[in-house]
């Protein structure tokens, strides 16, 4: 990762280097419809995708400084499912993105 920036416009946030990211009790749900298309057998309705995750954890290397980087990357870790669940779970553009690379993902595999 790499970030420069300022948190709520007034608190400058830097680093770069190792992101780790981890989930807990994740839930996947796809629902997919198939149909022949000639010989090829391909989705006939959109897919339909969900996802969820009890936890998630993340640790940002190299955060801000030595000393501040083990307080910053706690307090990320007590804020981290809100924002995933805000700004990629609940988020229609994210999941849409996620839903049509999946459908043109699984649409090569099925032919």
């Amino acid at each position: 990762y790499k970030i420069e920036g300022k948190v709520f416009k007034y608190f400058p946030i830097r680093g770069n280097g190792k992101l780790e990211l981890s989930l807990q009790s994740v839930k996947l749900t796809m629902q997919i419809k198939t149909k022949f298309n000639g010989a090829n057998l391909v989705l006939s309705d959109p897919l339909v995708f969900s996802a969820s995750a009890g936890k998630i954890g993340v640790h940002l290397e190299n955060l801000l400084d030595k000393n501040l980087s083990p307080f910053v990357n706690s307090l990320l870790n007590l804020f981290a499912k809100p924002l995933v669940d805000k700004f990629v779970l609940n988020n229609a553009k994210v999941m849409e993105n996620i839903r049509e690379t999946l459908s043109g993902r699984i649409n090569v595999e099925l032919q």
